[in-house]
């Protein structure tokens, strides 16, 4: 590996690093976001909710919590992606990425 090569990945590292996601529920009323890391960093309820039954309410946020996490994974995927095409990876390395941003599914 050259120092190019691994000014490359130290690039892309920086990059992923900034990758959040979000999602919302069919309705909105759950969002969540989630950090570079996929924990919660925030829940949004809207005000509705004080109608939802509580064991539906928490389903809907379980089910956004993730929906957010597989964003996150999606836009990882997109960065790695657009990073191969502008600066171009080492031989298996795109490979590797993606693969491991699949394993988090």
């Amino acid at each position: 590996m050259t120092d190019d090569d691994s000014a490359d990945l130290v690039g892309l590292a920086n990059l992923l690093d900034r990758v959040a996601g979000e999602a919302r529920s069919e309705g909105g009323l759950v969002e969540v976001k989630v950090d570079s890391r996929g924990r919660v960093t925030d829940v949004w309820l809207d005000d509705r909710v004080s109608r939802v039954p509580a064991d539906q309410l928490a389903e809907a946020i379980a089910e956004v919590c993730g929906a957010a996490f597989n964003d996150r994974l999606d836009r990882l995927a997109e960065v790695i992606s657009d990073y191969d095409r502008t600066h171009g990876l080492a031989n298996g390395v795109l490979d590797h990425l993606h693969a491991a941003v699949d394993r988090l599914r």
